[in-house]
């Protein structure tokens, strides 16, 4: 399995990774999106599935919103090592796993005094942001930079009926698309109907 792992705190901007979890499945299709309290079902012992969904993802997307840092009893909850948000990035960063932190709305990317020592390095990793006016193009341009990096191995897609499109000459609007490559860990990224080549709170669970 690969593809993206939502991180977020529920007490957060949870609608923020909602909405992202959304747009992005319906870009890249439900399996290669993994939000825990949309994709494990009811009943299952969440943590050996976000585990292995997590070591086995191509990136982890961490959603930051105004309340990601805040104080909940005189304690912030990423200062706790058992806090899931703070285990789900040092999990993917020892695995060497992209990450990438996605703000929301108008906040700034935390500063590393303001952060674990175990995760601090994040404070200096590149991010994209996703306005309150327009997060749909946000969540495009976001599917558009992953196309961009060079682990990405992309090839050429289509909407479904494109090659239809295609043999009647019939004109069609750009729509990203990105689908999973049968039988390979691979993407495919494309714009309507052509492409370009590149190299991609749960139950019971505190966040």
């Amino acid at each position: 399995m690969s593809g993206l792992f939502v991180n977020y705190r529920s007490t957060d901007e949870p609608f923020g990774a909602r909405l992202i979890d959304r747009l992005l499945a319906d870009r890249l299709g439900k399996d290669m999106v993994f939000l825990d309290n949309r994709t494990i079902p009811l009943g299952v012992a969440f943590e050996p599935v976000l585990l292995r969904r997590l070591r086995t993802s191509d990136a982890l997307l961490v959603v930051i919103g105004r309340r990601w840092l805040r104080k909940v009893d005189g304690r912030r909850a990423i200062d706790d090592e058992n806090d899931w948000v703070r285990r789900e990035i040092v999990e993917a960063l020892n695995c060497g796993i992209l990450v990438i932190p996605v703000l929301m709305g108008e906040v700034t990317l935390p500063k590393r005094e303001e952060l674990p020592e175990d995760i601090r390095v994040i404070s200096s990793h590149e991010y994209h942001l996703v306005g309150v006016k327009d997060p749909e193009s946000d969540v495009d341009r976001l599917v558009e930079r992953l196309a961009e990096q060079t682990w990405l191995r992309a090839v050429a897609n289509a909407q479904p009926g494109a090659a239809e499109g295609e043999q009647e000459g019939a004109g069609r609007s750009s729509q990203i698309t990105v689908r999973r490559v049968r039988n390979t860990g691979a993407m495919a990224i494309g714009t309507g109907a052509s492409a370009t080549s590149t190299r991609g709170q749960g139950l019971n669970q505190p966040r």
